[in-house]
């Protein structure tokens, strides 16, 4: 399995929110009311959440529901991309 793959994204952002916290709380003698802190972590998640919808896999509009299916996408001649994909 390599390093990077669907699930990278959670988990660096996670990383990047804990980050992000332990900052705000390690630097509360800067000029920041609890208001702006609040505001700068909710500005985290938008963008987060934001990053992550633009990230996400593109919907294809073409599924196969059957082996001869596939089989027969594979041997049209075109170069096809094959994303094999699994909800266990």
């Amino acid at each position: 399995m390599g390093v990077l793959n669907q699930y990278s994204y959670v988990v660096f952002a996670s990383f990047g929110g804990v980050a992000l916290v332990l900052a705000l709380w390690r630097w509360q003698r800067l000029p920041l009311s609890r208001a702006a802190r609040v505001l700068v972590f909710a500005l985290y998640v938008a963008g987060a959440a934001v990053a992550g919808a633009a990230l996400r896999y593109a919907e294809s509009e073409s599924h196969a529901e059957s082996v001869a299916e596939v089989e027969a996408t594979l041997r049209n001649g075109r170069p096809t991309f094959v994303m094999l994909y699994s909800n266990y």
